[in-house]
């Protein structure tokens, strides 16, 4: 027969799931999903169910060992951290793209308590950015960038990537901290005529040639040539100004 759990192990096994949501939840937000909702519809593809994610986050249900460690795999974080923990919650081998190492916009923040607003639409092209230098303004820093160097913000132009952004709404930037397939990212590309252009993205992976992309209003796939990307940063967060 098998042994009954005592009152003292269920305590335990409580304490353990719930301490797991909390670090899932913040993974979560780190990761730059505003709800368990969209985390859930952007890991479909990963053969979970939205309402298995939402009951592992909001504590109706244990989070299992393999869900942990599809979590982990598909937010780039440590599973031994969302499992136990234990060390820093960004795994060492989270997929890290060579050209993100390369900085296109090197706005200071002030004081760590504001970051820029950066870029000017371009007028007659849906999405994009144009990156020359201009500021429209300063807004406040979201807590997980205030000691970031080099941290920014940015508008989204156009419905491209409904539902997941609205246009005007403001993207917040690492321009440092590693990205995964998955992730939402802004793509500093230089056009055909040579001007530095930023599009807000989901990231879906970088070959030898190819950094690949893709927006989700309607459904799409893009591919640049890796040579005119200079930058891919990771957005943390968003919000209205």
């Amino acid at each position: 027969m098998p042994k009954e759990e005592t009152s003292a192990e269920a305590r335990m096994r409580d304490r353990d799931n719930d301490a797991r949501r909390e670090r899932l939840k913040r993974a979560r937000f780190d990761a730059g999903y505003k709800n368990a909702s969209m985390a859930a519809e952007a890991l479909r593809d990963k053969g979970l169910k939205v309402s298995t994610y939402k009951s592992h986050e909001n504590g109706t249900r244990d989070i299992t060992e393999n869900a942990a460690m599809l979590y982990a795999s598909a937010m780039g974080i440590s599973f031994e951290w969302l499992w136990s923990g234990k060390g820093d919650m960004r795994a060492n081998d989270a997929t890290t793209p060579q050209r993100n190492v390369a900085n296109a916009i090197t706005a200071v923040v002030p004081s760590g308590r504001l970051i820029p607003v950066v870029g000017r639409k371009r007028v007659g092209e849906g999405g994009a950015i144009v990156i020359d230098g201009t500021i429209s303004g300063r807004v406040e820093c979201p807590g997980n960038l205030v000691d970031v160097d080099n941290a920014y913000s940015t508008e989204v132009v156009g419905d491209c990537m409904l539902p997941r952004y609205e246009p005007g709404e403001l993207v917040f930037i690492h321009p440092t901290r590693p990205y995964h397939a998955g992730s939402y990212v802004f793509l500093n590309v230089r056009d055909a005529s040579g001007d530095l252009i930023g599009l807000v993205k989901r990231y879906v992976r970088t070959t030898s040639e190819h950094v690949i992309v893709e927006q989700l209003n309607p459904p799409k796939t893009l591919t640049f040539d890796r040579r005119s990307v200079e930058a891919v940063h990771l957005i943390v967060g968003s919000g209205i100004r």
